[in-house]
């Protein structure tokens, strides 16, 4: 086994959707890693809070994970990216699923490293591709830690104008909740995005 099987085994499914409610999507994902071998972990298990929670999606190996061929499924939280942390033979890939005709990033965005598997309805394919192959990235490069600067900005200054506007015995807060409309159209580059996907993991 290895992850050249995996990323081919993604690469070829069609359009699944997925909702909050019904994970469609996220399900093929599982369903594909647990048939190339790798086995589920939960959060407590050691290998995990011992090892990779703190590991940053850095596609690196890992020497005391060399043995192990495991995921772990949500590992942040629901609501938090990534979707998947996987580990084969000690090689640890993160991966952030999105379905639909288009890319929306609700509290994550693409991120360096982050392997995004885009079930996309318009082409009912899948494209795979790394966060910084997107033009946001590349040519934004400190995107990353300006975008979390701006959303701090962004929190600090509705929570101050919600007060000055309704008063802070109201009972209400106000929640700032960020999102990124991305129009770019990773289809028309399907072909050369897997190509660039598998020449930086090297397959």
């Amino acid at each position: 086994m290895n992850i050249s099987h995996i990323i081919n085994d993604l690469y070829i499914f069609n359009f699944v959707t997925n909702t909050f409610a019904d994970k469609k999507h996220e399900n093929v994902v599982k369903s594909i890693l647990l048939q190339n071998g790798l086995v589920q972990i939960e959060k407590d298990d050691s290998k995990f809070s011992a090892i990779l929670k703190d590991r940053k999606n850095n596609l690196t190996t890992i020497e005391e994970l060399k043995d192990c061929f495991l995921f772990i499924e949500q590992p942040f939280g629901s609501q938090k990216s990534p979707d998947f942390i996987i580990c084969v033979a000690g090689f640890i890939l993160w991966i952030e699923c999105k379905s639909g005709k288009k890319l929306v990033w609700n509290t994550g965005y693409p991120k360096t490293n982050l392997l995004i598997v885009f079930s996309s309805k318009l082409v009912d394919k899948t494209i795979l591709f790394f966060g910084q192959f997107s033009k946001l990235i590349e040519k934004n490069p400190k995107f990353e830690e300006q975008y979390e600067a701006l959303d701090k900005i962004l929190k600090k200054y509705c929570k101050e104008e919600f007060e000055e506007l309704f008063g802070t015995d109201t009972g209400f807060d106000l929640y700032h909740r960020r999102m990124l409309n991305d129009k770019t159209k990773y289809e028309k580059d399907r072909d050369s995005l897997f190509e660039r996907t598998k020449n930086l993991l090297g397959i």
